[in-house]
């Protein structure tokens, strides 16, 4: 039987947990809020993820967790690995990601820009690598050879969405589309929201995108991944929504 290991990518809106397989993933469990998670909705998702796959907690070979919520991981920590015959790893607090960095605050640096950045450059053959992720904060980082260069972080679309609301005292918080409208001037103060945010943000984005590309020589290979990566689909070279996932899949494999 080949060795399957259990992943999880704890972020600030969702937690998904997976299956895997050193080549491939197994399964993928449906992803859970992070802001009301509790350790029964936690063994649910865990216990019908293996049931799904006849697998036993027992039998799982391994177990990876990335995370930047940290009562999300204590949580984890508490709830499931108990119930493991295996160690479960954090990282890169118990097993590194094999990237050099120069970066000036490395207890600060987000796992999750560390472990997508490590996906790309195993899974694209560029030398060069712009890493964008449109979560609930936007990471572009830059990455060369085997080298995390360092990036930019700003609000995702719904933390702006959010922070607009309460720092104004009449504008309302407004529902975002994933998908793109096309463009046009608001004819209510709702879409006037909606789409200034929409778009304002894809602008960002886009000059964000082609600075660091000028930062790298003019030449890069354009990864995106996050909850919105599918409205900014046509910057990228590459859409792979489970980008963290996947470098935890990678690391597993090469530990197996």
């Amino acid at each position: 039987m080949q060795q399957i290991h259990l992943l999880l990518d704890i972020g600030n809106s969702r937690v998904k947990m997976a299956l895997t397989r050193p080549e491939a993933f197994l399964g993928k469990a449906p992803p859970l809020r992070s802001a009301d998670l509790t350790a029964e909705g936690l063994l649910a998702a865990f216990s019908t993820l293996l049931a799904a796959h006849h697998v036993e907690a027992k039998d799982l070979a391994g177990a990876l967790l990335c995370s930047v919520v940290p009562n999300v991981e204590s949580l984890v920590f508490e709830t499931i690995a108990p119930l493991l015959s295996v160690p479960l790893h954090a990282v890169p607090k118990h097993i590194p990601v094999p990237l050099t960095t120069s970066y000036l605050t490395p207890q600060t640096l987000g796992s999750d820009r560390l472990v997508e950045a490590y996906a790309a450059r195993k899974l694209f053959p560029a030398s060069k690598l712009i890493v964008v992720d449109l979560g609930t904060a936007i990471t572009i980082d830059c990455v060369e050879n085997a080298s995390f260069l360092g990036g930019l972080i700003l609000p995702g679309p719904s933390l702006a969405r959010q922070a607009l609301a309460r720092a104004t005292a009449q504008l309302p918080e407004v529902t975002l589309s994933q998908e793109m409208a096309p463009f046009s001037p608001g004819q209510s103060t709702e879409a006037c929201i909606a789409i200034g945010l929409a778009w304002g943000l894809r602008v960002l984005v886009r000059g964000l995108v082609e600075e660091s590309r000028r930062y790298l020589g003019g030449q890069a290979t354009v990864v995106g991944t996050g909850g919105y990566a599918q409205s900014f689909q046509d910057f990228f070279d590459e859409v792979r929504p489970d980008l963290v996932l996947e470098g935890l899949r990678l690391l597993s494999s090469d530990r197996s």
